[in-house]
């Protein structure tokens, strides 16, 4: 029995409110604890330092610096359960490796 437009978009709808008030009660996205004095402590010296690379002019900054930064915050915010956990954070060279794709393929078309 092939669905309607209409019945196919309702239940379309209502999966994705599902998967929403799923993620909303699981405790992978969700924290009510505050966060800890060691969480406080780590993020306070990586800030430091990112805001020390960013401070510097274009000619001494280093952007694999601000990058590796960047992903050492993301890392512990998900090791303190504060976001998502994303490919990008378990595997750096893999998101670095499909980025480095979709450029290839942008100027190939090009």
């Amino acid at each position: 029995m092939a669905l309607t437009n209409p019945e196919r978009q309702k239940l379309h709808h209502e999966r994705i409110k599902q998967k929403l008030a799923d993620a909303a009660t699981s405790k992978r996205y969700v924290t009510d604890a505050a966060p800890s004095s060691v969480l406080v402590e780590k993020l306070d010296v990586l800030f430091e330092q990112l805001f020390a690379e960013g401070l510097k002019n274009i000619a001494t900054m280093s952007p694999p610096t601000v990058a590796y930064l960047a992903l050492q915050i993301e890392r512990l915010l998900v090791e303190h359960g504060v976001m998502p956990e994303s490919r990008r954070s378990t595997d750096p060279q893999a998101h670095a490796k499909s980025l480095k794709a979709r450029q290839t393929r942008r100027d190939k078309k090009e």
